[in-house]
C-alpha cells in the first residue's frame, strides 16, 4: 500500500562508492592473475624437464658401455655383438 504525500530522497549513484564498483575491471585483474600463475607453472615445469639429469636405471647410475667401430659400416657398436645393427654384416673376427 502507497504511502502518499512523501517524497523518496533521490540518489546520485556516482557519488556512492559501493554502488559503482565495476566487475569489468574486477574481471580483467583476476584474468591477468590466473595468467601470470599459470605461466610460472609452466615455466617451473619446463626448466624441471630441460634440466640435464644423467640416465638413471633402476639398480643405480647407468654407466656407459665401451662401444667399439663396426669393421664394415664404422658405426659404434657393443663389443660382444656378433652381427651389427645397423648393416647387418656378421662381426665372426670382432
Amino acid at each position: 500500500m502507497p504511502i502518499y504525500g512523501t517524497t523518496t530522497p533521490s540518489v546520485d549513484v556516482s557519488k556512492h562508492p559501493h554502488r559503482t564498483f565495476n566487475f569489468k575491471e574486477l574481471n580483467v585483474r583476476i584474468g591477468i592473475v590466473i595468467i601470470i600463475i599459470v605461466g610460472v607453472f609452466l615455466w617451473e615445469i619446463h626448466s624441471i624437464n630441460s634440466r640435464k639429469f644423467p640416465p638413471m636405471r633402476m639398480h643405480g647410475i647407468r654407466q656407459e658401455l665401451p662401444r667399439e667401430p663396426c669393421p664394415m659400416c664404422g658405426e659404434k657398436i657393443r663389443p660382444e655383438a656378433k652381427i651389427c645393427p645397423y648393416c647387418r654384416s656378421e662381426l665372426t673376427s670382432h
